[in-house]
């Protein structure tokens, strides 16, 4: 073992040691009004549903826009607190946001595309079976969820895919992830977890 992986070790067992102490203490002395606060605002969501709605679409795009992976977190708790249709208003924002990424930077040349990436053949092998096969990969990187939403149509516009590929694979399958979490998310409704 070299040193990094010593110094890895070492704070590992730190993180755990502390994390049992801090679960020790939670149990010991109490444990904060959880169960209330979540009770607590799903009944305000519930009393302003459009406008967590609205709040959810427009987080939702503002999210699209960027790689930052918190799109499986909040549909699963826009789900929990608004139901499966919050996967639908997810699915709207995510196609708004990726028409805007993949306009702003689509490539119309593939002669130019292919010069860019002649020095990278797996980068070049990518870009002809995107050519070829448009629809499947706009579809299947719409379907693999470690894929941001950005990065998608980062793809199908640096790939060259035309514009009945991106839309017809965003809105075949990109549908399927919002709205299965969604309800996934809302099936936790039937957890027994603080008398909910």
């Amino acid at each position: 073992m070299n040193v990094a992986q010593a110094r890895a070790v070492r704070l590992g067992l730190f993180i755990l040691v502390v994390s049992c102490l801090a679960a020790i203490v939670w149990l010991v002395f109490g444990r904060p009004d959880f169960c209330d606060a979540v009770t607590d605002f799903g009944a305000f969501v519930a009393a302003h549903r459009l406008q967590a709605f609205a709040l959810l679409m427009i987080w939702s795009f503002l999210l699209f826009l960027t790689v930052m992976p918190l799109g499986t977190t909040t549909i699963l708790l826009a789900g929990y607190f608004l139901g499966p249709m919050a996967g639908v208003a997810q699915f709207a924002a995510m196609v708004l946001a990726s028409a805007v990424i993949y306009e702003v930077g689509r490539e119309q040349d593939p002669d130019i595309l292919a010069r860019r990436v002649k020095d990278y053949p797996v980068l070049l092998k990518v870009a002809n079976i995107a050519q070829d096969r448009g629809l499947v990969f706009s579809s299947l990187s719409r379907l693999v969820p470690v894929i941001p939403s950005a990065v998608a149509s980062l793809a199908a516009s640096f790939f060259c895919l035309s514009r009945r590929s991106f839309y017809g694979g965003t809105l075949l399958v990109g549908w399927v992830r919002p709205v299965g979490f969604a309800a996934l998310a809302a099936a936790g409704h039937m957890i027994p977890v603080c008398g909910i």
